[in-house]
């Protein structure tokens, strides 16, 4: 009986061991109280509690490095081969630790000596029956960037705002414009500030897969190629995305920091368990079950050819799940036994209005072309920049790269 107090008094030395980002004021604005009795538009009080609710965040700062298809990838260090390193990729459920806001692999926090502390997040490659390898870096990524857009779009909607979004390479800027309030009344201010969170940020996401594809990466002399539109990563981006999403519709999930980071966390084990996530020793076993057929092994990171085949998905990702023929193997029986013959994948979607309206409505995300890129195929004919609504266009080009390259039937998964 006493084992509840005592996890709550441990919670609380954490609490205070660690300051949070943010946290919901206690106390109502005085202006409620006129809202709430005098006001005719129903929405405009929740829209009000609402902005409360949701209190200012900080831009997530740092990066989670993560992940590449398939698992014990060999490494080279410039064009040294480094024979005993290798990089285990693969995860299981319980594998994952702790969900911690705009982390990376170190995060400072105030402890009691004031001193680096190590996240406690375990990110990799997820093997589900029904989702395919998730890579949880990119998952939680993309979760926080939907929470710090829907915040800024919600605290902003009638006013409008410019965010000028860290990129590696050349700026981006996403612009919203201001929403009327008869419109977010309507809709209903959370619903849609989360919907357009979730649409910037799959576009943002997107820009990601394009960058790295033309050679951009995020640790200087660490070449990101072998990861675009690597099979898993649009389905992951999606996923986290959509987890941000719950948290924040579920009323008071993203008030602090410290409920965010567990209704992520639980939301993460509900997501994973839904899609039949499988022991690590299992998705070991999947990595290797598609060695040669979607990554090499015989490859050296960074280079290039570890990926061979990509996924070119845009607004509607369905997973790419080990071939049958491949699990068909002996060695695979145990992988096959837990997810079954014929597992079915599930699809997701992006959508792209709300209610009739749609979000390039409100948001527009420019993305400015580095020299480089400007002169590679097909944006020369852009100019200087491109916006969301090329980015179709560009990805059918990227494909049509990658059949060249790697051979007719590199973009499918079997």
């Amino acid at each position: 009986m006493r084992a509840a107090p005592v996890a709550l008094f441990a919670f609380l030395v954490a609490a205070c061991a660690a300051p949070q980002k943010w946290q919901a004021p206690a106390r109502l604005d005085p202006s409620d109280a006129h809202l709430l009795l005098e006001s005719t538009d129903p929405g405009e009080l929740e829209n009000a509690l609402l902005v409360r609710e949701l209190p200012e965040i900080p831009m997530p700062k740092n990066l989670r490095p993560c992940c590449i298809m398939g698992d014990n990838a060999r490494v080279r260090l410039g064009k040294l081969p480094l024979p005993f390193f290798r990089l285990p990729n693969t995860r299981g459920p319980i594998d994952l630790g702790e969900h911690t806001y705009g982390t990376g692999l170190v995060r400072t926090v105030r402890s009691g000596r004031a001193e680096p502390s190590v996240d406690s997040e375990n990110n990799g490659l997820v093997y589900t029956c029904r989702g395919g390898f998730v890579d949880t870096a990119h998952l939680r990524e993309w979760a926080d960037w939907t929470l710090y857009f829907a915040i800024a779009f919600a605290r902003n909607a009638s006013q409008g705002l410019e965010i000028d979004f860290p990129a590696g390479g050349a700026p981006i800027k996403v612009t919203l414009e201001p929403i009327a309030p008869e419109i977010a009344s309507e809709i209903g201010l959370r619903r849609l500030a989360v919907a357009l969170a979730q649409w910037t940020t799959f576009h943002l996401s997107t820009w990601h897969e394009i960058e790295t594809w033309y050679g951009a990466h995020s640790v200087p002399g660490w070449s990101e190629e072998a990861s675009a539109y690597s099979p898993e990563d649009m389905f992951s981006n999606m996923l986290g995305i959509r987890i941000a999403g719950g948290v924040i519709n579920h009323r008071g999930g993203a008030e602090s920091e410290a409920l965010y980071n567990e209704a992520v966390g639980n939301w993460i084990q509900g997501v994973l368990e839904h899609l039949g996530a499988v022991p690590r020793p299992l998705a070991r076993q999947a990595a290797t079950a598609v060695d040669g057929l979607w990554w090499s092994s015989k490859a050296r990171l960074p280079d290039r050819d570890h990926t061979l085949r990509r996924n070119f998905q845009f607004d509607v990702q369905t997973p790419w799940l080990v071939p049958a023929s491949r699990l068909a193997d002996p060695a695979f029986a145990e992988l096959r036994a837990a997810c079954g013959d014929n597992p079915t994948p599930v699809t997701v979607v992006a959508p792209q209005s709300i209610e009739g309206h749609k979000f390039e409505k409100w948001v527009t995300i420019e993305f400015q072309l580095e020299k480089k890129l400007a002169g590679s195929e097909p944006f020369p004919s852009y100019g200087s920049s491109v916006t969301q609504k090329d980015l179709p266009d560009i990805i059918a080009v990227n494909r049509k790269q990658n059949e060249e390259e790697f051979g007719k039937g590199s973009d499918q998964p079997d």
